[in-house]
């Protein structure tokens, strides 16, 4: 009866605090499906997160990660200090997000070359490609790059 109505009330406030409780926690990098040789948790280093972009970008990841946009601004806050790994692990985030954007794809394949990564670095310039059919600038600087690329590949 009404003691049971109270009880049920009672329990249900407690969840709903323990929830957000739990929703206020910085939360664990999820893993994700990565190309050979990354580590898959994105750990920022004690020197990366005494860079203020970094820093600055990680707070955004942390506050909305659903954000492609936040992860690639990550990324690349991570690329200028030379954290590579996590630079990649980052830019995979947003391209979970949004597979299809052709400039992550580009960046990914920059990445990877840049690691010496070739295999992974082609397949993401070979995407990019397919979803940019039109021939622009950056079109043919990376049909370039493949040549380039799968010729060090054979």
């Amino acid at each position: 009866g009404m003691f049971g109505a109270i009880a049920l009330v009672v329990l249900l406030i407690l969840f709903g605090v323990y929830k957000y409780i739990q929703s206020r926690k910085v939360t664990q990098m999820p893993t994700i499906r990565i190309d050979e040789g990354i580590p898959p948790e994105i750990t920022p280093s004690k020197e990366a997160l005494k860079d203020p972009t970094v820093l600055r970008r990680w707070a955004e990841v942390q506050a909305d990660s659903s954000s492609a946009e936040n992860w690639s601004r990550l990324a690349f806050a991570f690329h200028n200090i030379g954290e590579l790994e996590n630079a990649i692990q980052s830019l995979y985030k947003a391209l979970e997000i949004e597979p299809e954007n052709t400039r992550f794809h580009f960046q990914m394949g920059h990445f990877h070359k840049e690691i010496g990564n070739n295999k992974d670095a082609i397949r993401h310039f070979e995407r990019y490609l397919e979803l940019n059919p039109e021939s622009t600038k950056s079109a043919e600087e990376v049909k370039g790059l493949l040549e380039r690329l799968r010729k060090g590949e054979e």
